[in-house]
């Protein structure tokens, strides 16, 4: 059910860096993934929206029908064990993304992260 929409994004995303583009994707894989499982709703439910604030920047937002949550200190427990299998999408987009804020609107939850491009380039020596 993700796949596809990775595999759109990264279409759709194609005249940007591609490091932009992995992190993007990647963060809207964990987003649509923690909507779909944690909010218990089908991916009809879910909408997902990236759009280019400035040109080396992506806004990656999913709004579904879950009842929310507070980003950080999720884990008082010291984070997630290795021998669990799921929990560790938000902290992954926490790590790749420059911000990432949680919304309630009426009964939605839209999550929202910000990514700027920090790839930097060499011009040839002979540009002008």
């Amino acid at each position: 059910l993700i796949a596809p929409l990775r595999h759109d994004a990264a279409l759709q995303l194609s005249d940007r860096a591609p490091s932009l583009v992995n992190d993007a994707v990647l963060v809207m894989s964990e987003l649509a993934t923690n909507a779909v499982t944690a909010a218990r709703t089908s991916t009809d439910d879910v909408v997902v929206r990236i759009r280019a604030p400035q040109p080396d920047a992506l806004v990656v937002e999913v709004e579904d029908h879950g009842p929310g949550f507070a980003l950080h200190g999720q884990n008082r427990h010291g984070g997630v064990s290795n021998n669990h299998e799921s929990g560790r999408g938000l902290k992954i987009v926490e790590a790749v993304a420059d911000d990432v804020r949680v919304d309630r609107l009426d009964h939605r939850t839209l999550v929202r992260a910000l990514l700027r491009c920090h790839e930097a380039f060499e011009l040839p020596r002979n540009f002008q």
